[in-house]
Formats: C-alpha cells, sequence, structure tokens
C-alpha cells in the first residue's frame, strides 16, 4: 500500500493549495544524483530535485546489532514522504509552501555536501528557507543522530505570521509505522500513543521514542527537542496516520479512532504512522530571520566499552538557559532533564543509583523546592531496584540556575554505580562499581560578562620535522571556552595543507587535509595555552591550523596567520620538546 501513498499525497496536497493560487509542477522529479553522508553510524541523503531527505542506520546504536543498515525514515523513490511546509501570512492571506516545491518565483538554489552534513537553500514568496541535515558530532550526548534545522529569512514584505511544519514519515527497516512512547514532562512515565492525536510540547519531556514492537523491539528511533537558543522548538506535535497527515500541507485535525499501527483499519487497510512537528516563528519583518529545528536518529553509544558498562544513560535537556530582561534570573526558571537508562546486561541489577553532580551554579528541584549542598563531589541520588535485564527506566530530574556574573558552560554528570555489591555497604558510591556514566553541558549566561573571544594570538614552532612525536604550541584568549566547546562538538579541528595561493594571508589553496582528534589538544585553560600533539607522518609543506565550527552552534570559525607552520623534513628541527612549556 505504501508504495503508491505518496501519489496519493501529491494529489491531495495539490488540490488543497491550488485555490490559494499556486500549484506544484505537474510531475515528480526522478530519483538521481542522490546526496548522502555518514559517519558510520547515521547516514542521511537528499534528493537534489526537490530538497527531500531520507534517514538510515549504518551502525546504528553499538549495542544494538539488530539495527545496523535499517530505514528510520520511509524510502520513498524521490525522498519526499517526509516533508516540510512553510506557512506565510501577509494581509490576511495565509499560503502554505513544501520545501522544495515548483511554485510562481521559486526556486531550489543549491544543494551543498560537506563532511558532516548536507545543505538546501529553496527560496519562495520573498523568503530564503535554508534546511540543514547536521550529523551530531562524536563523543556528544546525541551522536548517532541527524539535526534538521531550517533557517528561515524574510527578503520581501513583512508578514504577520509565519509557521513551520516538519513531517517525518517514520519507518523502521521494512516496517512503515511505529509504537511511539513519549516522556511526561518532569515525570518517569511514558504515555503510549498509537492512535491519532496532539500533544503540546510543554506536556511531555525532552523526547519520544519510535519502536517496532511493543514487547521486543529491535529498533528504536529518537526524538529530542533542539534545546538550542539558535533554534526553535515545536509548539506542538501530532501523532497520526500518514495518508491523512500527509493529505494536509499543514493543518490537521486528529482522528481520535484512528489506530494507525493496526493493519486492518478500515479507512486505508495499511498501518503506516507519521509525526508532525509545528513550529510558530512569529512575525517576520523584511530582513529578519528566524531558525527552527528538531534531532532524529538512535543514541549510537560509540563510547561504551561493554566489559565495563553495563548500562547506558542518553541524556537530553536544554543546551542553554534564557536571561531574563533584567538580567537578575532565567526565564526558564527551573528546567529538567531527562535520562533514559537501559540494562544492556544479561542479568537484573538488584539495585543501582544514579549519582547527579551539579555544578556550583545549579541546585536540583525537589518537590517544588531548590536544594542546596549539592555538588560534583557530593552528588543528588537517586536509587532504583531490580532493574530487569534490557529494561529501560527514566530519570528525570528538575534542577534551577542560578545568574552569576560572568557566563559560564556548567557541566552536569550522571554516574550509575550498583550498589548491590558487598563492597557498597551502606550505599557507597566506588568506581568499581560505576556501570554507567554521561554528561551534559549548558551554556549559563552572565548577567555582567558574556564568554570572552576565543583567540589564537600565537603559535611556535614556525617550523616542524615530518616525523616522530612533536609538538605545536598556542596561545590566545578564552581558552576555556574553547575547550568546553570541543567537547560539545561545536568545534572539529583540523589541520590543512596549503599551496602557494594566499589572499591577505588567510585564503589559501587547501591541498590536503586532516581531521585531528580532540584529545591531542592539552588545553591549559586558567593560563589560556595549549599543546597539539602531532604523532603522524606529514608531507612536506605549509600547514594551517582550524577550529571549524558546526554549522548548528552559531560560532565562526577559529583560525589566522598565528595557526600556521612549515613541515619539513631537515634532520636539524627534529626535536620533539618543540612548543612545551
Amino acid at each position: 500500500m505504501n508504495i503508491f501513498k505518496r501519489s496519493i499525497a501529491v494529489l491531495l496536497i495539490i488540490a488543497l493549495i491550488t485555490p490559494m493560487g499556486v500549484a506544484l509542477a505537474d510531475t515528480i522529479p526522478e530519483k538521481q544524483g542522490i546526496q548522502s553522508v555518514d559517519n558510520g553510524y547515521l547516514k542521511i541523503s537528499v534528493n537534489p530535485k526537490n530538497g527531500g531527505f531520507h534517514i538510515a542506520t549504518v551502525l546504528g546504536d553499538k549495542l544494538n546489532k539488530d539495527d545496523n543498515n535499517k530505514n528510520l525514515l520511509y524510502p520513498s523513490g524521490d525522498y519526499d514522504t517526509s516533508f516540510t511546509t512553510l506557512r506565510v501570512v501577509r494581509d490576511g492571506k495565509t499560503k502554505d509552501y513544501i520545501f522544495g516545491g515548483k511554485y510562481r518565483d521559486s526556486e531550489l538554489e543549491e544543494i551543498i555536501k560537506d563532511q558532516t552534513g548536507i545543505t538546501a537553500i529553496w527560496s519562495v514568496d520573498g523568503f530564503t528557507v535554508t534546511q540543514r541535515l547536521e550529523l551530531v558530532a562524536e563523543k556528544t550526548s546525541n551522536h548517532g543522530m541527524v539535526q534538521v534545522t531550517y533557517d528561515v529569512k524574510n527578503t520581501g514584505i513583512p508578514a504577520e505570521d509565519v509557521q513551520l511544519r516538519i513531517l517525518m514519515d517514520t519507518a523502521l527497516d521494512k516496517q512503515d509505522y511505529a509504537y511511539y512512547e513519549v516522556l511526561r514532562a518532569g515525570d518517569t512515565g511514558f504515555d503510549l500513543v498509537t492512535k491519532e492525536e496532539a500533544k503540546k510540547s510543554k506536556d511531555y519531556g525532552n523526547a519520544f521514542f519510535a519502536y517496532n514492537d511493543l514487547s521486543a523491539p529491535t529498533i528504536t528511533a529518537y526524538s529530542v527537542k533542539v534545546g538550542s537558543d539558535l533554534y526553535k522548538d515545536h509548539e506542538k506535535v501530532i501523532f497520526g496516520h500518514w495518508n491523512n497527515l500527509a493529505s494536509t500541507a499543514f493543518d490537521y485535525e486528529p482522528d481520535e479512532n484512528m489506530n494507525f499501527t493496526n493493519t486492518q483499519n478500515t479507512k486505508y487497510l495499511t498501518a503506516d504512522s507519521a509525526y508532525a512537528l509545528y513550529y510558530d516563528l512569529g512575525a517576520m519583518a523584511k530582513n529578519s530571520s528566524v531558525g527552527a529545528g528538531t534531532i532524529y536518529g538512535v543514541y549510537s553509544h560509540a563510547e561504551i566499552d561493554p566489559q565495563e558498562a553495563k548500562v547506558t544513560v542518553d541524556i537530553s535537556g536544554p543546551e542553554r538557559l534564557t536571561l531574563s530582561e533584567d538580567k537578575k534570573e532565567y526565564t526558564d526558571g527551573s528546567f529538567n532533564m531527562s535520562a533514559l537508562l537501559n540494562n544492556f546486561d544479561s542479568e537484573t541489577l538488584k539495585r543501582i543509583a544514579v549519582a547527579v553532580r551539579i555544578p556550583d551554579g545549579i541546585k536540583p528541584v525537589v518537590n517544588g523546592e531548590a536544594k542546596s549542598g549539592y555538588s560534583h563531589a557530593k552528588p543528588y541520588v537517586i536509587k532504583y531496584e531490580n532493574f530487569l535485564a534490557n529494561q529501560t527506566r527514566t530519570a528525570v530530574i528538575n534542577f534551577k540556575g542560578e545568574v552569576r556574573p560572568e557566563s559560564q558552560y556548567r557541566k552536569i554528570i550522571l554516574d550509575v554505580y550498583d550498589i548491590s555489591t558487598p563492597e557498597a555497604a551502606g550505599d557507597k558510591l566506588i568506581t568499581q562499581n560505576l556501570i554507567g556514566t554521561a554528561e551534559h553541558y549548558i551554556y549559563c549566561p552572565g548577567g555582567v560578562m558574556d564568554l570572552p573571544e576565543v583567540s589564537v594570538l600565537s603559535g611556535a614552532p614556525d617550523m616542524i620535522y615530518h616525523e616522530g612525536t612533536r609538538y605545536f604550541y598556542l596561545s590566545g584568549t578564552g581558552f576555556s571556552a574553547l575547550e568546553t566547546q570541543l567537547e560539545m562538538g561545536y568545534y572539529t579541528m583540523h589541520l590543512l595543507r596549503i599551496g602557494d595561493l594566499m589572499i591577505d594571508g588567510l585564503n589559501m589553496k587547501n591541498i590536503g587535509s586532516y581531521e585531528i582528534d580532540k584529545k591531542w589538544l592539552d588545553i591549559n585553560a586558567t593560563e589560556h595555552t595549549a599543546n597539539l600533539l602531532l604523532n603522524e607522518k606529514l608531507p612536506v609543506g605549509q600547514y594551517q591550523l582550524l577550529f571549524k565550527a558546526s554549522s548548528t552552534s552559531g560560532l565562526k570559525d577559529i583560525t589566522g596567520p598565528a595557526m600556521r607552520f612549515v613541515v619539513t623534513d631537515d634532520p636539524s628541527q627534529k626535536n620533539s620538546t618543540y612548543g612545551l612549556i
């Protein structure tokens, strides 16, 4: 049934939007020249003809072999069963435009593929919409997922209201429907969703997930709130049968009797699920811009050693807090962070403790009251009993942030301990019983000072031998922020081999590129210095160090003449202590 569902939807959408005075092209572009990027765990693909996209696993969750090379969205020939709609209201008239569609004066301007994602730029009716699918950086909590964002810019006349809808056509492997579970707001429970319904974003937690079987799921996909100051989160989500949701470009009233997991439902005789995220971008003046987004995929658990850990800890929560106008408190008031705990061991864990290690400036909220006295050294503890093998439990912790003069990245750590062993008598938290851990950074703007700008003012030496153990020394400003931003995946480190072409000392012909793991950069945040260890053999030539900002971070690349050196095979330059202080 799903083979021809796309053509049904397109006809219904055309019927819906044609009375508004706009129409899609008569034909659907053929699948060709698909652009794809993967990181070994997740693969994203974009159709250059319409900007439509597809998401699938490669390795997926490292601890779950059953989810290797599986669809997470329906793989239609043109990748158009998941689609995004821009709604524009001008002079009281409402028009809906499907991203990548062909309308009067519309244009799919450009498809840009890079190492971490794919960007599609499309314009219509005085708006330029930039769609970005970016693989979440390694060694961050959402690795294994893709961040889907839209930057909407009004280049035309003002619009009194602009909204966005992202429709995700869920498919898990070859199964075209899923069972959804939604984390309750401020609670540890989930609501199972198998029939059409709408939920306001504020009424549920930071995530919901989709799985392929009620009793023994083998594939689970997660939808996580973006939690960023750069991109708005959705106002509501509607779960529904794909045919119903896709028959509308925007508005839809759920049919509460429609069970989208029932293969014998009377309307379509097919099970087919999807969900639509609705965003309110507000009034937009000329040349104004607003961003919106979501995160979707699996938790890769790439950093977990199954010989040491027994529990995965998957955290979702806000990336930053927002200051009130008087800069005395955070407008969010209290905020919550949720963690999905999965016992992937083959045995029941009789008793575990989740130690919430809290930084200065953040307090846990218990029964509506912010509690003092907790820190990284003295954690707030939550205990569980009889944690069954392959069971998932939820920890939801409420916090209150305090405004300090200076801006900070504050790190919350969740450590899981087995406290059922004799060594843990008295509920001791001992290192040998640590069976799971995760961390989450939150940017907390200061009431007086923002974070210092990161800049590299000097680098040494100017010349480095081409092999062996070598060091390149850096000094500058804002290195404490740089250290955290590298940890959060906002920056990746690259060494560019450059040619003779230079303009203003910065624009260079790149004739080779090497990505460097952040573990080789030793940062002294107090002194604002760093040592970069180089242990790979490099071709002779001139090199430029680059801290490349992710497209969704809102940060700028860091580079410059001070971060440049020459690699030589002159034996007189063979000195591994270069750069060490």
